[in-house]
Formats: structure tokens, sequence, C-alpha cells
């Protein structure tokens, strides 16, 4: 329909899909990897605005900016537990 990616946005720049309703199909969707769980947590004002902000500044949503900083939280967290503490040892002397 479309010569290049160019011509096709030009052209829903100056259509509506509303105006093709008509001609859409129901298809089946499946969604990879669906998140299944939903964490509630509250956050003082500052933490919550420090947060949206980290999260714009890396160009992604808050949602997807938290759930990455607490998995890196608990990978680092687990690695360092496997770490030995020096707890036990004794100084040569």
């Amino acid at each position: 329909m479309f010569d290049s990616l160019e011509e096709e946005a030009r052209f829903w720049d100056t259509h509506d899909s509303g105006e093709f309703g008509a001609e859409f199909e129901p298809v089946d969707v499946e969604f990879a990897n669906p998140l299944g769980h939903v964490f509630l947590l509250r956050l003082d004002a500052d933490l919550l605005s420090r947060l949206h902000s980290a999260a714009r500044q890396s160009d992604v949503d808050v949602s997807t900016f938290a759930r990455g900083l607490l998995s890196k939280g608990l990978e680092e967290g687990s690695s360092e537990s496997r770490e030995p503490t020096g707890r036990g040892k004794q100084r040569a002397g």
C-alpha cells in the first residue's frame, strides 16, 4: 500500500484510524512474559518525585524503572551475601 515508511507516516499524520473501522478484523493476541503480580509500595513525596525524575531521564516509564532498580538491587544484594565478610578471621600477630 505504501512505498516507504515516510509515506505511511505522512498518511497516518493526516488520517484517523477510525475512518477504516469497517476494514479491521479481530485478532488473537498473546503477550510474552506477562507480569502477573502487583506490589503496592508506599513512598514519601520526595522519593516518588526522585523516582519519576530518574525514570524520565532514562526515558522509561516509572514502573519499568522501579522494577529495574529493584531487580538490580536484589542481584547486587545476593552477590554481596555470597562474598566472605571477614568475620571469624584471626589476625596474625
